[in-house]
């Protein structure tokens, strides 16, 4: 290890006392003068070396980095990660849900695709009916009636919808009908 000797009174030198480097600026191991100490100290700064960073996807949500303090050896380097997704066409349905990737993107568009009816009668029929679930409507549904829906004209303790027939049954050729009152 070589020596630096500094002349005192009257040469060129310099004055410890004007340093402003602290012992973790001086590699470990290191000897140094420093201000405010006549004697010769060992230095505390770390050795990186060379540090490898990665930086953003596939590392999880690490988008930024901490540079560690101390010495590096000029090797090291960042990787950035991040996937460039372009401009995506996203559809969805009602009430749909979709989760945007991590990602860099240039643009894209998220659309809702709904069914649509203006508006639409239901009609009494032999088979149920219905109006599929997630359809927008944009006119009123009509249930349309029946002026013959009436419990007169429903066999008697049958019931159709909300209606519960009173009609007493005959059977052809019949000559008497029972008579009830309520």
């Amino acid at each position: 290890m070589g020596s630096v000797y500094l002349e005192q009174a009257g040469g060129a030198g310099i004055n410890a006392d004007d340093a402003t480097a602290t012992l973790d600026h001086v590699r470990a191991g290191k000897q140094v003068g420093l201000a405010g100490s006549s004697d010769i100290q060992v230095g505390t700064g770390k050795d990186v070396g060379a540090q490898i960073i990665t930086v953003g996807e596939p590392t999880g949500s690490q988008l930024s980095y901490t540079i560690e303090k101390g010495f590096h050896n000029g090797k090291g380097y960042a990787v950035q990660k991040i996937v460039n997704r372009q401009s995506p066409v996203i559809t969805i349905g009602v009430n749909g849900k979709y989760i945007i990737p991590k990602g860099w993107y240039t643009g894209g568009q998220v659309r809702q695709v709904l069914d649509t009816e203006v508006a639409k009668t239901l009609v009494m029929s032999t088979t149920e009916q219905s109006i599929p679930a997630d359809t927008l409507m944009y006119g009123d549904v009509t249930i349309a009636g029946d002026a013959n829906y009436l419990a007169a004209n429903i066999k008697k303790g049958v019931k159709i919808g909300n209606v519960t027939g009173t009609a007493v049954s005959y059977t052809a050729g019949q000559d008497s009908w029972p008579i009830t009152t309520s």
